[in-house]
């Protein structure tokens, strides 16, 4: 009996050790500085970091790996020198992962090639874009874009963008064809609040105070949006939309 003991407390510990081990494996690294990312994995900010003085780029965090890497800004934030650099880019592969934190005083936000998804992050004082997909779609949820030139720009198909915020910016959100854009909400853009391409679904949005509320590439669908006291308020340009329940005097 002793000895049947000793082996289940053995099994016990083995397969306990296991899972420890497994679980340090899987602690993301974590990052105190800007740098070049080579592996795939998760990571996170251990505290603020700031492009340095000495950067000829003004670029932070540079992946240089194909799919598979998850960034948590972990309430931190990542500060350029202005109006040059990006904060985080990854144009070598697709499926990047941003969250939790703020980017600030860059000439681009995050810049990626295709498919990231990104929320809950703020973009303040980027003179560029916020967000730059130049090829495929991609998940943009919960944030907040203000005092930037542009916010979001998804030129490929299928993105989703939900429930974000946008204050006081030069052009708002663009995204490509057969894209969704549900819950947003956004106020005092000079330009363009929310642009949209053919076959997209553009819902329960509020655009006010802008220069154009709203801009959708015919056939689309269009409903339950309030768009009010902006230059333009609605623009459906085609032929094909169906257009309900919107709120654009």
């Amino acid at each position: 009996m002793k000895a049947r003991n000793h082996f289940i407390v053995a099994v016990l510990i083995f397969f306990g050790l296991i899972a420890f081990v497994s679980e340090a494996a899987a602690a993301p690294t974590i990052i105190t500085a800007c740098r070049t990312i080579t592996t795939r994995g998760s990571y996170i900010l251990g505290r603020n970091i700031t492009v340095p003085a000495t950067s000829t780029t003004g670029n932070c965090l540079i992946v240089n790996v194909g799919d598979g890497v998850s960034i948590d800004l972990g309430g931190w934030t990542i500060t350029g020198k202005g109006s040059v650099g990006t904060a985080i880019r990854n144009t070598t592969g697709s499926g990047l992962t941003v969250k939790n934190g703020t980017i600030k005083n860059f000439e681009t936000g995050i810049d990626c090639s295709s498919f990231p998804t990104i929320e809950r992050v703020h973009f303040l004082n980027i003179t560029d874009q916020g967000i730059s997909v130049v090829e495929g779609g991609g998940v943009v949820r919960n944030c907040v874009f203000r005092n930037n030139h542009a916010a979001i720009g998804m030129d490929g198909i299928g993105s989703i963008v939900s429930g974000n915020t946008l204050l006081d910016n030069t052009f708002g959100i663009y995204v490509g064809t057969e894209s969704i854009v549900t819950g947003n909400a956004c106020y005092g853009t000079e330009n363009q609040c929310i642009w949209a391409r053919d076959g997209s679904t553009v819902s329960n949005n509020v655009a006010r105070a802008s220069g154009t509320g709203m801009t959708v590439t015919c056939p689309a669908r269009i409903f339950n949006n309030t768009l009010t006291d902006n230059g333009t308020n609605l623009q459906l340009t085609g032929a094909g939309c169906i257009s309900t329940n919107n709120l654009a005097p």
